[in-house]
């Protein structure tokens, strides 16, 4: 079956409409449950500074946990769809599927990228991860060297603190463009990291809060979305293509974690970086 053609027969603009609708609805479920689960986030035993010292930024755990939070209702609108509407439809079986959509010129931001070195500023591993959001700038993305990197070399270093006056000249500009960048804030006379540092052991755990939010909190607007879906793509696309039912709903759910961010940002949940420039959506993982 080629991806062209099941393409071709969806109007994905109407399709996202459907997500879109409900918007206002979903991420008010999402900021209550957030607000509700603030303390177990806070208690994920992050290495920075500001942690350590009773001064957690919500906000930067809150756009760690983005795609978490969106895949959390795509997630449930998937399971009805299968359990509901498409239960008597095989789905292909392959390997993998790919396809591409073009809409206008608009880039979807919904992706992520890690990087890591071993044997980087007295750490056997590192990693940085990035996730590509719609209001931050992306500080790097797939294959960038963090070896090469001095201002990732400074976040690094600053993790435990960092005193500016220990530096050398050149180092000492290195850090200030992460100032700049959102990796390292400065206290006084010491430098510390800014972006979220996990410790590679809890790594399975960093996302464990978020993951349960796909567990009954959205069950009626799942089932709305769902329903929806399900007549359009009937509607839409002959009967030989229904077991592609997922393929059509990924289409429709494309702009769902740009949707979500707008609308977080609107209801005052999620502050966006001055600029698009800062920590948000950057993390380390050391051990």
């Amino acid at each position: 079956m080629k991806k062209q053609e099941l393409i071709n027969y969806i109007d994905n603009k109407l399709m996202a409409q459907i997500y879109k609708g409900q918007m206002p609805k979903i991420c008010r479920i999402v900021a209550d449950y957030v607000e509700a689960h603030r303390e177990e986030y806070l208690r994920f035993p992050y290495l920075n500074r500001y942690f350590a010292e009773g001064r957690p930024d919500f906000n930067l755990v809150l756009w760690q946990q983005m795609s978490v939070l969106a895949r959390a209702f795509r997630n449930n609108v998937n399971r009805i769809l299968a359990e509901n509407y498409f239960a008597h439809y095989e789905e292909p079986q392959r390997p993998f599927s790919v396809f591409g959509y073009v809409d206008a010129g608009v880039s979807y931001s919904e992706n992520s990228d890690r990087i890591h070195a071993e044997n980087l500023c007295g750490f056997k591993y590192a990693a940085m991860n990035t996730l590509f959001l719609l209001h931050v700038s992306n500080h790097f993305t797939c294959g960038h060297n963090m070896s090469d990197d001095p201002q990732i070399q400074m976040a690094l270093r600053a993790i435990g603190g960092l005193n500016r006056f220990d530096l050398a000249d050149d180092e000492k500009e290195h850090a200030a463009k992460a100032v700049e960048c959102g990796y390292l804030y400065r206290e006084k006379d010491m430098l510390y990291t800014r972006i979220l540092v996990c410790p590679l052991e809890e790594e399975e755990r960093l996302f464990e809060v978020s993951g349960r939010l796909s567990e009954g909190h959205f069950e009626q607007e799942a089932q709305e979305v769902a329903e929806q879906i399900a007549v359009l793509i009937k509607k839409s696309i002959p009967k030989h293509l229904f077991g592609e039912w997922r393929f059509a709903n990924a289409l429709a759910s494309m702009a769902l974690e740009n949707l979500m961010e707008n609308e977080l940002i609107k209801q005052g949940i999620l502050t966006p970086p001055k600029d698009g420039i800062g920590a948000e959506g950057c993390w380390l993982s050391v051990g």
